[in-house]
């Protein structure tokens, strides 16, 4: 058995933005458009945090850490 570990790294827009950003496909906050999860990057995740905060409305919880980090090849 080997020692070694490989990375899946993910690609795709922002929901919001539309701009290509890299994430954990398990982990990556997301909302749903037309029924299918989308993902959404950090800087659009921490602009509606912010604006939860400003409307005094429940503020999404904190994704796991590595959401915007590729993932272990084991998890595929």
């Amino acid at each position: 058995m080997s020692d070694r570990q490989g990375w899946v790294t993910v690609y795709g827009p922002c929901v919001l933005c539309r701009q290509m950003f890299a994430f954990h496909p398990h982990h990556v906050p997301s909302t749903p458009v037309n029924g299918v999860r989308e993902p959404m990057c950090e800087s659009c995740f921490r602009r509606v945090q912010a604006a939860q905060r400003a409307q005094g409305i429940p503020v999404t919880p904190e994704p796991p850490p590595d959401a915007w980090d590729s993932m272990p090849e084991s998890e595929l």
